[in-house]
């Protein structure tokens, strides 16, 4: 069989390569009696895997956006104007489409939030797995510092754009939103795919049913105890003379109105974005394991080109 193979590279140029790998893939171009066989680089394996987390991040991310910049700017309306969530919703949506309050720089905020968490989880999950390491902690680590970072951001810029309060926004309200949103993202980058794998190795669902499900169901759960700490945020912010028990009334009194509006703003958030972000990678992930997969030989290497 060696003699009809046209390796490539002669065994100096193939010990110079930083793979150290005793075998060599290699791909079928030809079903004649003259077989020519090609390489398959695994840097441009690598490329096609980055493509694919890249495009599910950026695809969730315009999906999700311009719902979420809407949702996000009515739940601090809804707490700063002590008024329902549906008429937040209502007036928000009015002022953004008359041009009362402009989408941007609302929207471009928005985007770059979901973008930059989204690409974080992605790769760091798919370096993981690169390395063969569990992704579980890396990911919720990687993808907290950089969505806490983010949201803190974009919630400081809202709550201005919203309120008459002072500009200056304390750290303590920044501790706040980052314990919020860690309790998000691990729900729905970890958690969720540890719902989902008991989903179906325990209830029997589909792979896409129990991904759907958990995608949903997980970071919702995860509002009921994160919404607290949102209140307390903005209201720290909004009066920070208030006493102790004067904040814990506000959080008693708004916690209906502003649980209902985090638990809405996931479903775009995390739950049609999370989904959409599954189904985008694991197309990639299976049409680069199909090309991969076919016409391929592995050749062992002989002790002299290792």
């Amino acid at each position: 069989m060696g003699d009809n193979l046209d390796r490539g590279p002669s065994p100096s140029a193939t010990s110079s390569n930083a793979s150290a790998s005793k075998y060599t893939t290699v791909q079928a171009t030809s079903t004649t009696a003259s077989t020519h066989y090609e390489y398959t680089h695994p840097q441009n394996r690598m490329a096609q895997v980055a493509l694919g987390q890249t495009a599910a991040a950026v695809i969730a991310s315009s999906v999700v956006s311009p719902a979420m910049t809407v949702i996000d700017l009515s739940i601090i309306r809804a707490q700063f104007n002590k008024s329902s969530m549906g008429s937040a919703l209502r007036s928000t949506t009015s002022d953004l489409l008359s041009g009362r309050m402009r989408w941007n720089p609302a929207l471009s905020i928005m985007s770059t939030v979901y973008t930059s968490t989204y690409l974080t989880a992605n790769y760091t999950s798919a370096l993981c797995q690169e390395l063969g390491i569990d992704y579980k902690i890396p990911t919720a680590v990687a993808t907290s510092l950089v969505n806490i970072t983010a949201i803190a951001y974009k919630d400081r810029e809202f709550a201005r754009m919203c309120s008459k309060a002072p500009t200056v926004f304390p750290l303590s309200c920044y501790g706040l939103f980052a314990l919020r949103d860690g309790l998000t993202v691990t729900s729905s980058f970890v958690l969720k795919n540890t719902i989902k794998e008991r989903l179906e190795a325990e209830h029997g669902l589909s792979h896409n049913n129990a991904d759907l499900a958990a995608s949903f169901a997980v970071p919702m759960i995860a509002q009921l105890a994160s919404t607290p700490l949102h209140i307390l945020s903005l209201d720290i912010y909004s009066h920070p003379e208030s006493p102790f028990r004067m904040r814990m009334k506000e959080i008693a009194k708004g916690y209906m109105s502003v649980c209902s509006g985090r638990v809405l703003r996931i479903i775009p958030a995390f739950g049609v974005g999370g989904y959409l972000n599954d189904q985008v990678k694991e197309s990639f992930e299976e049409r680069e394991n199909n090309r991969e997969g076919k016409g391929v030989v592995i050749v062992p290497l002989s002790s002299g080109e290792e």
